[in-house]
């Protein structure tokens, strides 16, 4: 099997970890000092703080904002850890239809969801591709709203020149083992706000300012050293992962740019991609029987989200809630992703393309 995603470790992370745990320092540690300086620098950002996952980083990032006002607007199109993060926090994910061109949140549709309730907005830059930022900020700006930028699946893509996450009050990243950069289980936190750094250093950490004195109320979110020893050695070797997904992206478009009845993902100027994974749409054929016969193939594959709307547990909190999302339901249909993993070889991916267009003449 061709796995959807394979993790690229190796000597740095193994010398890293097995130092850590010699050193008997296994949940506190320098590592998690180290990793979170590095971040911050690669990201351009004057605070990261590393935490236990990307679901926690975007509790901690809204519950350090504290406002009032509990709508926060974010992208249908999503893992469900974007809209647990919002409901942990105490706040109400209205959610926006999608774009067809880069399966981002529909910057048209934005302000039509916006009421005096809206709070924040949390854009979803998903699977590696930027969201459009300019006209996203725009509005925040006209409506006084808070920016969080949820970068969970783009850890290193930039938008016109500039890295994502960098844009909004707040970014959130996901260091799960299928991510750009990954701890096994983690996130950051990052913020060029001083005030918001010491409240997240607060909220990570059960509120404690020092040991046992607790000033705001919270969960332990923190990450172990062992995983930061992980993400230090990741870190280190950042741009080389990049560079390894965009070279297999570009070995995909090659080789699948003439293949009728498939939609490939745009590259859109003044965005930077760096694939996540390789996500693709099918125009006529039916996508689970199209999986089903490259999993039969050995190729591992995963479908483009549903709206979050229509998730069995979502539905069963908000009965009420009926807003459709016609594009998200359309890419889910018919859309679905590869592996653009840094450690795939050329011969792999050559082999999931003849298999792609096996697929399509079957």
């Amino acid at each position: 099997m061709i796995p959807i995603a394979e993790p690229w470790i190796g000597e740095e992370e193994l010398k890293y970890v097995t130092d850590a745990v010699k050193s008997g320092w296994i949940a506190k540690g320098d590592y998690i000092q180290k990793f979170e300086k590095k971040c911050a620098e690669f990201l351009g950002v004057n605070y990261a703080f590393a935490v236990c996952s990307g679901t926690a980083a975007l509790e901690v990032a809204l519950r350090a904002l504290e406002l009032d006002k509990k709508d926060a607007i974010t992208s249908s199109c999503s893992c469900a850890a974007t809209a647990n993060g919002i409901l942990h926090a105490g706040y109400n994910p209205i959610f926006v239809d999608i774009s067809k061109d880069d399966y981002n949140i529909d910057v048209n549709q934005i302000e039509r969801h916006i009421t005096n309730k809206t709070g924040v907005m949390i854009p979803i830059h998903l699977f590696g591709q930027p969201c459009n930022m300019d006209p996203i900020m725009e509005i925040a700006k006209k409506h006084n709203l808070k920016v969080i930028e949820d970068c969970a699946q783009t850890f290193g893509a930039k938008y016109k020149g500039k890295t994502v996450g960098t844009f909004g009050d707040l970014a959130c990243f996901s260091f799960y083992a299928n991510k750009i950069l990954t701890t096994g289980e983690g996130g950051l936190v990052s913020t060029n706000n001083p005030e918001l750094a010491e409240k997240i250093k607060l909220l990570r950490n059960q509120g404690q300012n020092y040991p046992f004195h607790h000033v705001v109320y919270s969960y332990n979110f923190k990450i172990t050293n062992m995983q930061a020893a992980i993400g230090l050695g990741q870190i280190e070797k950042i741009k080389e992962i990049i560079q390894k997904r965009k070279d297999n992206a570009k070995i995909y478009f090659q080789m699948l740019k003439d293949v009728k009845g498939l939609i490939l993902p745009k590259e859109i100027s003044g965005r930077e991609h760096n694939f996540f994974s390789f996500p693709l749409m099918l125009k006529d054929k039916s996508k689970e029987e199209f999986c089903h016969f490259l999993e039969k193939k050995g190729i591992e594959t995963r479908p483009i989200f549903c709206a979050m709307s229509e998730q069995p547990y979502f539905k069963k909190m908000f009965p009420d809630y009926k807003e459709k999302y016609p594009v998200n339901d359309e890419v889910y249909s018919k859309g679905f992703y590869v592996s653009c993993s840094p450690t795939l070889k050329k011969e792999e991916i050559k082999y999931i393309v003849s298999s792609i267009k096996d697929g399509l003449n079957v």
